[in-house]
């Protein structure tokens, strides 16, 4: 059946997640003094890549507490947060990816990050884009948004890249999911409907 409504998260579609994570991190390191990330570098690395499958949220307090074990994480979050406000680098193509979508299907931006921080975050780059913004923050569910939406659920679409977090809830409430990512093996558990390599992918599935 394709697919006529499309939740997209923007974190690893939108934006580009390890450089903008990268940048977001050592803004905050050199805002506590710690002003030569290159020592830190290739420890976000290996952390990144090793939790990369990890809730957002998680992954940010796992790497604010190894980088930063001597501040408060709470003061390094939201500090964190503020610096990702500003970090706008884009995945390749998107905008045009966009626009191709949103003329054949009606899209929603869900994320992860508080309203308000992805709202900044997306007005801050040069994209074309007026789309309805949800946080699940503010316990927004996909079927929540389906519903008040009045959408068909089984003419909805999760897109992410995150297993844990979008493909592990698209599961939960029974919603179908798209799981963009190059190189990594689907997994039984969260299993996601579909599987593809890049974010243009999705034409083919969509009405």
């Amino acid at each position: 059946m394709p697919y006529k409504n499309i939740i997209l998260i923007p974190e690893g579609t939108i934006f580009n997640e390890k450089i903008t994570e990268r940048a977001a991190i050592k803004n905050t390191l050199k805002k506590f003094g710690v002003n030569n990330f290159n020592d830190k570098k290739e420890l976000f690395n290996q952390l990144f890549d090793r939790y990369i499958n990890e809730k957002r949220t998680k992954r940010y307090e796992l790497l604010l507490t190894a980088l930063l074990p001597e501040v408060d994480l709470n003061e390094s979050k939201s500090l964190f947060y503020q610096q990702l406000i500003h970090q706008t680098r884009l995945t390749k193509n998107i905008q045009t990816d966009l626009t191709n979508l949103s003329s054949v299907t009606k899209i929603i931006i869900y994320s992860f990050l508080p309203k308000e921080v992805i709202s900044a975050r997306l007005e801050n780059t040069n994209l074309i884009l007026d789309l309805p913004i949800f946080s699940a923050v503010s316990l927004d569910k996909f079927t929540d948004i389906i519903k008040q939406k009045q959408w068909d659920a089984d003419e909805t679409l999760v897109i992410g890249t995150n297993l844990s977090d979008e493909i592990q809830e698209a599961n939960d409430e029974n919603v179908d999911s798209m799981w963009i990512s190059t190189g990594r093996k689907v997994p039984i558990t969260p299993h996601p409907t579909l599987h593809m390599k890049k974010f243009a992918d999705c034409l083919f599935y969509v009405n």
